[in-house]
């Protein structure tokens, strides 16, 4: 998964949240990956963090390299949701605060 900016800002992290955390895969003919969706503790999120946070341009790759984020293939909750919490620049100077962009499933 990677995740693109729009605009210049320094991201402090990336988290994505409430997606299923297990599952198997099977070998077997148009099976491929069967994830756990019942019980306690089936969701997580997980977590790209900066520290104080890394500047990136507009239209940069937030998560790539050594920050790329994989999932197990799954058709998403919809409660699943990516935030980023970045402090955006504005007229070429950064934003004092950070700022947190929530992105949700929609069907």
């Amino acid at each position: 998964m990677r995740f693109q900016t729009h605009f210049k800002c320094k991201v402090k992290s990336v988290t994505i949240k409430n997606v299923y955390n297990s599952g198997t895969f099977s070998f077997e003919p148009s099976v491929g990956w069967i994830v756990n969706t019942t019980g306690d503790g089936v969701k997580s999120n997980y977590t790209v963090s900066f520290g104080d946070g890394m500047v990136f341009e507009k239209n940069s790759f937030i998560t790539s390299g050594e920050n790329t984020m994989m999932l197990i293939p799954q058709a998403l909750p919809t409660d699943a949701m990516v935030e980023m919490v970045c402090c955006p620049y504005v007229r070429k100077t950064m934003c004092s605060c950070p700022k947190r962009y929530s992105l949700q499933v929609c069907e």
